[in-house]
């Protein structure tokens, strides 16, 4: 089985943790999760064509464990929210973005 091979990809908006992001703390990504467990991203859909092998991207460290979907919360920040879970404990939230263009990950 080939480890490369793309479940889903597309553009989310990912949360940033960095304290000096308080004034945009989403950022547009586009995502690509592959059958390795692995997700990556990158600044956009041209610069992940340009890398089928996903060797240039962002890399998470470790494989997504668990992926959850709003928290069960009426929080109207935590709805429409996707919680990934590694399997070294810490997680990466992402969101579909705030247009409608690229919100249907394929």
């Amino acid at each position: 089985a080939d480890l490369n091979v793309v479940l889903k990809h597309g553009y989310l908006e990912r949360e940033s943790k960095r304290s000096r992001d308080k004034l945009k703390p989403w950022k547009r990504k586009y995502v690509v999760l592959r059958k390795s467990g692995l997700l990556t991203w990158y600044s956009s859909k041209e610069e992940m064509e340009k890398d089928p092998l996903g060797a240039c991207g962002t890399t998470s460290s470790e494989e997504v464990e668990k992926i959850c979907y709003g928290e069960l919360s009426r929080d109207e920040e935590v709805q429409g929210v996707f919680t990934f879970k590694f399997k070294n404990e810490s997680t990466m939230k992402l969101r579909a973005p705030k247009n409608d263009e690229g919100a249907n990950p394929k």
